[in-house]
């Protein structure tokens, strides 16, 4: 794996405005436990980022919850998807953030509704949000973190 590469702020090489891209080829992981409605200890999310150029590429989140019935029990879920970097929220004309849509096969449809987003909120961190482009109000932490390049070896 390439040298891990992140969304970053300030000056770059390509004039983006506040929020930066990473390069054609490499790769970044973000991890974090986010709030469940249903799992006092939360789920645990790693979402990786495979570009294929500067704003888009693919992806694989994982997310691994503990089942709230037994709590020796583990539940893993992988979907895999394209991700499309964009500019511009409601709040902020220079905020970049990520579109996720899930590969359903032939279910064009499904893909579209399920799409999830996740605001660049600082160079290190993601928080997801829902598709008004706004964070929670609830105040819980929806805040992945990027994973540097030595834990991802």
């Amino acid at each position: 794996m390439g040298a891990v590469v992140a969304l970053t702020m300030g000056a770059c090489s390509n004039n983006c405005g506040k929020k930066c891209t990473s390069a054609a080829g490499s790769e970044v992981v973000y991890v974090g436990t986010l709030p469940a409605a249903d799992s006092g200890e939360g789920i645990d999310y790693q979402l990786q980022l495979s570009y294929a150029d500067d704003k888009t590429g693919d992806f694989t989140l994982t997310t691994t919850a503990t089942d709230p019935a037994d709590s020796t029990v583990t539940v893993t879920n992988t979907v895999n998807g394209a991700f499309t970097l964009r500019k511009g929220t409601p709040a902020d004309a220079e905020m970049a953030f990520l579109e996720l849509t899930p590969s359903h096969g032939d279910r064009a449809e499904d893909s579209a509704s399920n799409q999830m987003y996740f605001l660049a909120s600082t160079p290190t961190t993601l928080e997801m949000v829902g598709p008004t482009l706004t964070p929670s109000a609830s105040g819980l932490n929806y805040t992945l973190t990027l994973q540097d390049d030595s834990a991802a070896k």
